[in-house]
């Protein structure tokens, strides 16, 4: 490593007219190793201006009826599921269906965060923020854990920086 260290490289401008293969050889080498090390970094977050617009899911369900049958921005931590995904909170409430096009054109940004947090963490629960109308059942008939949903959901924002585990 020392080695490397005491290299001295020519300016970047000079590159074109290297004839010294070795020294070549070496830029090339700390060049692609640099790109590497930066390219190693958490997943961003994406649209975090809507964090700090968005009503938390907790107080969204503590206040469901102000919120029913309305669009609402709306943060809370995303579980991917089988059949879609989830929006939960800290608090004892249980996890909420999404139900729509998580998947609009103006949302990949998200979307990528959200591919990339999941990929190194199985399971991950990823803050995120969303927009939709709270939707209840209404009858007999209640086939889910929350009789509660979110329609029409576009996903605006998401965390990469503090993803969380699955719990044990």
């Amino acid at each position: 490593m020392n080695a490397i260290r005491n290299v001295s490289f020519p300016p970047i401008a000079d590159i074109g007219r290297m004839t010294d293969v070795e020294t070549m050889k070496r830029f090339t080498v700390l060049a692609l190793a640099g790109a590497r090390t930066s390219c190693a970094v958490s997943p961003p977050t994406v649209g975090q201006e809507y964090f700090a617009a968005a009503v938390p899911f907790c107080r969204m369900m503590a206040e469901k009826d102000q919120y029913l049958d309305r669009e609402i921005l709306v943060s809370g931590i995303y579980i991917s599921t089988p059949h879609g995904g989830q929006l939960f909170g800290d608090c004892d409430t249980s996890a909420i269906e999404l139900r729509g096009s998580l998947n609009l054109p103006d949302d990949r940004a998200a979307w990528r965060v959200i591919s990339r947090a999941s990929k190194q963490v199985r399971g991950a629960r990823i803050p995120i923020v969303l927009k939709g109308v709270l939707k209840a059942w209404s009858g007999p008939g209640i086939t889910t854990s929350s009789p509660y949903w979110l329609e029409r959901v576009q996903m605006l924002a998401a965390d990469g920086k503090n993803v969380r585990r699955p719990p044990v």
